[in-house]
């Protein structure tokens, strides 16, 4: 090997005799020219840089400078004296995913394709990063470098809401701590340039704005009401939110608050008498009405609108028997009356307002029932005999007045309608 320029020598052979060496063991100068050999000519050189990592701001123009693969990879050291190597080196992008570089085939220089907008590269990411492969290209060979070109993130978005307005609506009576939800600002810029703080922009003492940090590092907004309302003093309040990001100065996006005062439900409903009373026969008919309930409320709309029902324990004993009509407190029978079972039913009705927080009246309904003679007399005879017959045997020299048998008589029915009487249709038989 000694006395061999191994830039003169052709480079196939080179490559042939390297990659494959057969290292010789007579001198240690081969041993120096081999390492020299390897370091120069070989695929994935030791010479060559293959990971680079480059940065670019975002909203550059397009042909913005990025990087030089050629002069930062270091592979154009290894071919210095030997230009005619120098003019066979291409460049060339392996991958491009977001097709926003482009480089020079020649100089191996990268240059933005396009004005690159980071937030549609990875919005919201705290690095944002474009991988790159570049092939250095000879006639026989091939080395790979991985470019890492970093996208510098800039102010260049303002918080906002996802809606413009908010309108909310709150009870008079509602007390101080209560809080409602706000929907939090947006803002597609990275965590350094996000939304970082908010403020309420209010004439009125009567609201106060608490923010909180939630895992993951968002943020839940409530407005809270921090004193009692009066409607009759004022029944609309009108506030603004404003979020503003991390820059400086900071940008701002707002969303404007209405908070409507609905009057309180602090009337209850009132039965017109606590009690009610009616007879009814038992083959009264399904569906008709037998009494109607009434209660008034004072307040106005759904806070004086009432609404009858059953208590839950009428419900569930007599729900079968009778309904009540919501809207008109008519009360009517639904299933089949029969005395001999109930004669007098208590029902317990109650009166609510559609409003919120409504509080219920109650009133009892005393439902009698009347007998109808709809039952006819039962007769049961007992011997002396067989059991279970009606047939009696007597011997026929039996004295006058020998018992024949037992009989029993019943009517479910009630007064007059289950009184009955007796009689034989034989003259050889007394009834006792």
């Amino acid at each position: 090997w000694q006395g061999i320029s191994p830039r003169k020598m052709e480079r196939k052979s080179i490559a042939d005799v390297l990659c494959g060496v057969r290292l010789c063991k007579n001198t240690v100068m081969s041993v120096v020219y081999i390492t020299v050999l390897l370091t120069s000519l070989c695929p994935a050189t030791l010479g060559v840089n293959n990971q680079l990592t480059y940065t670019v701001k975002e909203e550059e123009s397009i042909g913005a400078f990025v990087g030089n693969v050629a002069q930062d990879s270091g592979n154009t050291e290894d071919y210095i004296g030997t230009p005619e190597i120098l003019t066979e080196l291409g460049y060339k992008f392996l991958s491009d995913p977001s097709s926003n570089f482009v480089i020079d085939n020649k100089t191996g220089i990268i240059r933005t394709r396009a004005v690159i907008d980071r937030e549609s590269e990875c919005s919201q990411s705290e690095l944002c990063t474009v991988k790159l492969d570049v092939a250095i290209i000879l006639p026989t060979d091939i080395s790979i470098v991985k470019i890492t070109v970093e996208i510098e993130d800039i102010n260049d978005n303002e918080p906002h809401f996802p809606m413009p307005s908010i309108t909310h609506e709150i009870l008079e009576s509602a007390s101080p701590g209560i809080s409602f939800v706000i929907p939090t600002a947006l803002d597609t810029d990275g965590p350094q340039f996000g939304v970082q703080h908010y403020e309420l922009v209010s004439v009125s003492s009567k609201f106060d704005l608490k923010v909180k940090d939630k895992v993951g590092g968002s943020k839940e907004v409530r407005l809270v009401l921090a004193g009692a309302l009066d409607r009759e003093l004022e029944d609309l309040y009108s506030l603004q939110i404003l979020a503003y990001d991390g820059g400086s100065p900071a940008r701002s996006g707002s969303v404007d608050i209405t908070v409507s005062v609905l009057d309180a439900n602090d009337n209850n409903p009132i039965f017109k008498n606590t009690t009610y009373e009616v007879s009814i026969p038992e083959n009264h008919p399904p569906q008709a009405a037998i009494l109607k309930v009434q209660a008034t409320d004072a307040d106005i709309e759904l806070n004086g609108q009432v609404q009858y029902s059953f208590s839950e324990q009428t419900q569930a004993n007599y729900g079968k028997v009778f309904g009540i009509r919501s809207s008109s407190g008519v009360i009517y029978v639904k299933g089949t009356i029969d005395y001999e079972e109930e004669t007098v039913y208590h029902l317990g009705v109650v009166a609510q307002d559609k409003g919120p927080d409504s509080l219920p009246a109650d009133a009892t309904v005393i439902v009698r029932i009347q007998d109808l003679n709809d039952n006819k007399p039962v007769i049961t005879v007992n011997t002396l005999t067989a059991a279970g017959t009606t047939v009696a045997e007597i011997a026929e020299n039996s004295a006058l007045g020998t018992f024949v048998a037992h009989i029993t008589v019943e009517d479910k029915d009630e007064g007059k309608n289950g009184q009955f009487n007796c009689t034989l249709n034989d003259q050889q038989f007394e009834l006792q």
